[in-house]
């Protein structure tokens, strides 16, 4: 990843692999060098344990929340949209409102695959 900071250029994802294997690599190592050496007591593990099982589950969350916005799959009102921007500096195109008959289609469709 370090070589391609400084590159001003178009930047693909197969530029970044390697390093994403290499840090999957040395994530996996260090956390179980920790649990390993430094965990000693059942209560220290249950604790770190609990962390880790809450960081993945928020990860998680933050991904479903934003699978609409990234892969664009489900229709999204401007509300819908707005909630999703959770930062002020991300660029999410917004159009102009639809017509409400398209809103209510949007809003029935939804629910049929809520009841599904």
């Amino acid at each position: 990843f370090f070589p391609y900071t400084c590159y001003h250029g178009v930047l693909f994802l197969h530029h970044y692999l390697p390093a994403l294997v290499y840090k999957l690599m040395l994530v996996a190592a260090l956390l179980h060098h920790i649990c390993h050496f430094f965990l000693r007591t059942l209560r220290l593990k249950i604790v770190v344990a609990a962390v880790f099982a809450l960081l993945l589950f928020s990860a998680a969350h933050t991904r479903q929340q934003l699978v609409p916005l990234s892969y664009g799959n489900t229709a999204l009102s401007n509300s819908e949209l707005a909630q999703l921007q959770w930062k002020s500096s991300w660029e999410v195109i917004m159009h102009s409102p639809l017509p409400p008959y398209v809103e209510q289609q949007l809003r029935f469709e939804k629910q049929q695959q809520q009841q599904q």
